[in-house]
């Protein structure tokens, strides 16, 4: 599975929210887009709803997961799923389907005060582009796990350089 792919920091927007009401009170927001086995791969645990399925497609109804955070401040006392954000007024409005737990990445080991939501990067193709990172798990060693992906990658792309693998609890640490 694919770890987010960058990030974009800015504010949610709950439909039907009052203007006064975002400009005085809306949380920061972190936003990553991810593939559909991002959850199962990295053991984040899906607290409501769905993860992202194959049908979360670019022209597909545009969905979003959002952290347990976000669900409790947008949504007080309330089911967030089927409720509808938004992060920017250039995006599209989307669909709450999931809501998951605290991400295992340097955001979660250091607490940014911000809450998380997760796009499907099937719907942002071109959040695709440049550097990515990918996450294996294995129970074997990350060393030769490491020689077995780039030999994978190798055979589909011979051209394609993997750099700066390490295992997970070596980049995060107390976090992982």
């Amino acid at each position: 599975g694919d770890p987010p792919t960058g990030s974009y920091s800015g504010q949610l927007v709950a439909e039907g929210a009052q203007d006064a009401e975002v400009s005085a009170g809306a949380p920061g927001l972190d936003v990553f887009w991810i593939d559909r086995d991002y959850l199962t791969v990295t053991g984040m645990s899906l607290k409501a709803g769905r993860a992202f399925t194959a049908t979360d497609v670019k022209g597909g109804q545009d969905v979003t997961l959002i952290d347990e955070r976000a669900a409790r401040q947008q949504w007080p006392g309330r089911d967030p799923i089927g409720q509808r954000i938004r992060i920017s007024p250039y995006m599209p409005w989307a669909t709450v389907v999931g809501v998951v737990g605290p991400i295992k990445t340097k955001w979660f080991a250091s607490p940014s005060g911000t809450i998380q939501a997760y796009f499907p990067l099937a719907q942002a193709p071109e959040m695709n582009r440049g550097r990515r990172s990918l996450i294996v798990r294995s129970t074997a060693d990350w060393r030769s796990t490491v020689e077995s992906v780039r030999a994978a990658m190798r055979n589909v792309r011979p051209a394609l350089r993997v750099s700066g693998a390490a295992a997970v609890s070596d980049l995060y640490g107390p976090a992982y």
